[in-house]
């Protein structure tokens, strides 16, 4: 029958990778996962959903990173530890099928669609499509030396120790695209619902720095001492992936970037912002997102308690 995996409970990743890598570069005939100019979450839960359909049909995924909106360098290695060879190092007439979702809206619904009843890991099973994507998301979360570093000294400059909640409130131009707008009582709402507040510190996680002055406000309408920490800069006024499309300042900060080379640098520093914010907000004691957001499910995925989680809507 094979060992069933709880996602909620901590195991070992790095036998899991080790496996991955070996028998991923096994298979004959490749599947091309093309990144691309959406959100860096939405790119990263696909490539997780893409490593599954891989997996499950005997292909070996492979990256294509040339269009990667947030290419600094390298493109997806920029950020994290190889998981799989790049598309330059597999010959052309080994390619059977692609996931190139700019130019083929169906790539995307047949990745959605994808569900199996049964998916097998080596020795482990995973009975639920939540659970098979939050080990495969937790396999390629590894972030590389330069990001970690720098990772490493925001974390550092916050201070906050481990007992500590996080909100991730989500703003620009996703609400009223594929989220609607909830109000800063909403995220404390589900906070109570699992405990999580009492007199810990709130990291709050945004794209609009208004949120995060409208979670200071809340706590000291009502009386709460909490200390509130955060990444996002006074400057940042919502994510935009058209201005990310058309190589301008995304985070709403109108940012001066006058070259290609200026805007590789911006997209890497607030892509290590964010990364750093989902490494943190995954070790908070407890976690509140909205549903639909692929931020919060990237959280979501890579927290080891889905019972201090809560996602609204």
């Amino acid at each position: 029958m094979g060992k069933k995996v709880d996602p909620n409970k901590p195991y070992d990743d790095g036998p899991f990778l080790r496996y991955y890598r070996a028998v991923n570069e096994s298979w004959p005939e490749a599947l091309v996962y093309h990144l691309g100019g959406r959100g860096f979450c939405a790119e990263l839960t696909s490539v997780a959903r893409a490593m599954a359909y891989a997996w499950h049909h005997g292909l070996q995924l492979v990256l294509d990173s040339s269009e990667f909106a947030y290419r600094y360098d390298r493109g997806w290695d920029d950020y994290f530890v190889p998981f799989c060879k790049d598309v330059s190092e597999v010959p052309p007439d080994r390619v059977r099928e692609h996931f190139d979702f700019h130019r083929n809206r169906k790539h995307f619904s047949g990745l959605r669609a994808f569900n199996p009843k049964e998916f097998r890991f080596g020795a482990h099973r995973f009975d639920e499509l939540q659970g098979r994507l939050a080990h495969f998301t937790r396999l390629i979360f590894c972030i590389g030396d330069e990001a970690e570093r720098e990772v490493d000294a925001l974390r550092s400059d916050l201070g906050l120790r481990r007992d500590y909640v996080a909100l991730h409130i989500r703003r620009g131009d996703k609400v009223g695209d594929e989220d609607i707008f909830y109000p800063v009582e909403r995220y404390f709402e589900g906070l109570r619902g699992i405990g999580g507040l009492r007199k810990r510190p709130v990291f709050v996680l945004s794209d609009d720095y208004e949120a995060v002055v409208e979670v200071s406000e809340f706590l000291e309408k009502h009386g709460r001492p909490n200390p509130v920490r955060t990444l996002c800069r006074r400057e940042h006024r919502g994510f935009s992936v058209k201005k990310l499309q058309a190589g301008e300042g995304f985070a709403g900060d109108r940012a001066g970037i006058e070259s290609e080379a200026a805007f590789r640098r911006y997209a890497w520093d607030e892509s290590v912002r964010l990364i750093a914010e989902i490494s943190i907000a995954a070790d908070a004691s407890h976690f509140v997102t909205t549903a639909q957001s692929n931020v919060g499910l990237t959280i979501w995925y890579l927290h080891r308690d889905h019972e201090r989680c809560a996602r609204i809507g």
